[in-house]
């Protein structure tokens, strides 16, 4: 089984219910596809960051990415059309988290998991400046 079939098979489990005991639910949904990154860092270096990367697998992770951002919508927008574009939006989500995985692999993961998980869950959850603790006058 390849690294990207893992990868399909990991974000998979973001549509499965989590143990009431975890701490941060909406973080925690992120937290697998990173744990399974940091387990094969070199691979995920090789692939996204270093000189020789390989441009495709990387529009492919992001395109798995919003599939599976797009998969956790549809169910939202039957209840209530979005006041924005849905596919700006899940566009903005997908570029936003894979820009985040290769800052995060080039930084040698900073930032645990469960760090990033969280942090990132703030930032969707109430936008960025929020997120950061700036005022934002409504």
């Amino acid at each position: 089984m390849n690294c990207l079939h893992v990868l399909i098979v990991r974000f998979g489990y973001l549509k499965k219910p989590l143990s009431k005991s975890t701490a941060n639910k909406k973080g925690r949904s992120y937290q697998t596809p990173l744990e399974h990154i940091s387990l094969n860092m070199t691979f995920y270096r090789s692939m996204l960051i270093e000189e020789n990367r390989i441009y495709p697998f990387q529009a492919k992770m992001e395109d798995i990415i919003k599939d599976k951002l797009m998969e956790g919508w549809k169910p939202a927008q039957e209840n209530a059309p979005l006041a924005i574009s849905n596919e700006l939006l899940i566009e903005y989500l997908g570029s936003a988290l894979m820009g985040i995985v290769i800052w995060w692999i080039k930084n040698d993961k900073p930032l645990s998991t469960e760090e990033v998980s969280s942090q990132f869950s703030k930032i969707v959850a109430y936008g960025h400046l929020r997120a950061a603790g700036i005022a934002v006058e409504e």
